[in-house]
């Protein structure tokens, strides 16, 4: 009777550590790949608008943000603040809480969206619609102004 006791304590915690690896690792992924959604919550009024800008310099290309009515901050007491998600080209690049942001080199064409998130990672919106800003780079080297 003892052996079957251990061996079901053994087979269950090995099977639960199993299942527990699992969910942590792919909520982990999700997060780095972006293809785990959190969904959306409509922003507080006055809503948060967002501007943003690319500036070629010696050595870098550098994306700058300005917000209204939000915060960028790691600071979770921050009601009214959080993070963008960066994309190019549509694709999940980044988390930023700081700005100005250090880019690759962009060929020109290079589509650049930064849309606001809350604390929840959350993507923000009003109306329905979220809350973000787009540019096209004309050509953003590292080291050669166009």
């Amino acid at each position: 009777m003892m052996y079957r006791s251990i061996s079901f304590v053994l087979i269950f915690g090995t099977a639960a550590l199993m299942l527990y690896g699992h969910l942590v690792n792919s909520h982990f992924t999700g997060h780095l790949t972006g293809s785990h959604d959190h969904g959306s919550v409509e922003a507080k009024e006055p809503a948060p608008e967002l501007a943003i800008r690319l500036k070629d310099t010696e050595g870098e290309c550098l994306l700058h943000a300005e917000a209204e009515h939000f915060r960028f901050t790691r600071e979770t007491a921050v009601t009214r603040g959080g993070h963008a998600h960066l994309y190019v080209n549509g694709e999940r690049e980044a988390r930023i809480y700081d700005f100005p942001y250090a880019l690759s080199e962009l060929e020109p064409g290079t589509e650049i969206k930064l849309v606001l998130a809350n604390h929840e990672h959350r993507i923000l919106t009003t109306g329905g619609n979220e809350i973000s800003s787009a540019i096209t780079a004309e050509k953003c080297t590292n080291g050669e102004r166009s």
